[in-house]
């Protein structure tokens, strides 16, 4: 498949896009960085200019040996219909009792989208919170509670933020979590 026109697209994408503010901090190493959030709109805001889209996919879990690992498939098209793409596996850490749980695929992914999306798009950033990769000491993906806030103020049923509770219970801030009550106690009155 031709490359021509996807590649003077991305060129002309580089020239003019900006790098990720850090928006985002890790409690456990003092640091910050840019959230997936942050570098999808610096990424779409400037691809959508060039004809360009990126599309990211999550796969199967993969265990070997001790490790369990999830495949992230990162693809760009052009409106030419050229596209181009690569896959990375991440590592998923599991929890103090050796389990695998969906928060942390769900962390392993989120990580795994920013990274490769970042290099896909030619972005720059600091590995500041990369400290954790190899070795599990904390999360990979620290959550950003002014985002976290939003999500749960969207949610409109109780059953959505039921799915949020644990998210904001590992987050330990307080007033997180007593305004997820409050917003889960308004919207059960309302029969939602």
């Amino acid at each position: 498949m031709s490359t021509t026109e996807i590649g003077k697209a991305l060129a002309g994408a580089f020239a003019e896009i900006d790098h990720a503010t850090k928006n985002a901090a890790n409690p456990h190493f003092k640091s910050t960085y840019a959230n997936l959030a942050e570098v999808l709109d610096v990424v779409r805001a400037t691809f959508k200019k060039h004809g360009l889209a990126v599309v990211q996919l999550p796969g199967a879990l993969r265990v070997d040996g001790n490790y369990t690992f999830v495949a992230i498939t990162t693809t760009i098209i052009h409106t030419s219909g050229e596209m181009m793409g690569t896959t990375m596996e991440m590592p998923v850490n599991a929890d103090k009792n050796g389990r695998i749980t969906p928060h942390a695929v769900g962390s392993a992914i989120t990580f795994g989208r920013r990274y490769a999306l970042a290099a896909v798009a030619g972005i720059t950033q600091e590995d500041d919170d990369g400290n954790t990769a190899s070795d599990g000491s904390a999360d990979d993906e620290t959550i950003n509670i002014d985002s976290l806030r939003d999500e749960v103020t969207a949610a409109t049923t109780t059953a959505g933020l039921r799915a949020l509770q644990p998210i904001v219970s590992a987050t330990g801030d307080e007033e997180l979590a007593e305004y997820l009550k409050a917003r889960h106690k308004k919207l059960k009155k309302e029969g939602k």
